[in-house]
């Protein structure tokens, strides 16, 4: 009898810790809204560092015609030329998910182009990003396609 007492307060215990690890996994999926808010405010604000720290290293974006790999050639080639004229970007959710250390978001962007105070263009078109949470639990986009669908 004690036995079987033992065994089940051993088994109680054991499922206990199963339970109350997948709760507290589950508390840590990121929420994906707060990423994609995090890059319309980097590029509103008009600030290339904010903008290439969303970025991990070894990024890989593709925007017709450019592909960039690497984080060097993302501020050289993409955040460079564009960051201080970028105004008002917005993003309407597709689809989205998210893990305890990965997430993605599809979805159309808006944005005006600004130069000497004048918006000169308003492109739209449809986005996709990847983030992978990096070993000091920053979120990192590692991958983006942008395509525009202007007419």
């Amino acid at each position: 009898m004690k036995n079987i007492l033992f065994i089940v307060l051993i088994s109680g215990c054991f499922f206990s810790c199963i339970s109350q690890k997948s709760t507290s996994s589950k508390s840590s999926v990121v929420e994906v809204g707060s990423l994609i808010k995090d890059f319309e405010y980097a590029w509103n604000t008009n600030d290339s560092t904010i903008i290439s720290n969303l970025f991990a290293l070894d990024v890989f974006l593709l925007d017709r015609p450019l592909l960039v790999t690497n984080s060097q050639e993302l501020a050289e080639k993409w955040v460079g030329p564009f960051y201080k004229c970028v105004k008002n970007m917005r993003t309407e959710k597709l689809q989205e998910w998210s893990t305890t250390d990965r997430a993605g978001y599809t979805g159309y962007y808006t944005l005006d182009i600004v130069v000497d105070g004048a918006v000169v263009y308003s492109p739209k078109g449809i986005c996709t990003l990847n983030w992978v949470k990096n070993d000091k639990g920053e979120w990192k986009i590692t991958t983006a396609n942008m395509n525009s669908v202007d007419e």
